[in-house]
């Protein structure tokens, strides 16, 4: 919530809402990239942490 009271009281309502909007698109996103069966490759997608 800090920063969101930042980013509001610097930049206004439409930076919130810009933020929480490209937020939401990015969470989505892996989402449905997980969904649709991607998996990590590499040393971290094999010991299952996340870096």
């Amino acid at each position: 919530m800090r920063t969101l009271r930042r980013i509001l009281a610097q930049y206004g309502t439409i930076a919130v809402v810009v933020y929480l909007t490209l937020h939401m698109i990015v969470l989505f996103a892996f989402y449905l990239a997980i969904k649709m069966g991607w998996t990590p490759e590499g040393v971290a997608g094999e010991a299952g942490i996340w870096t």
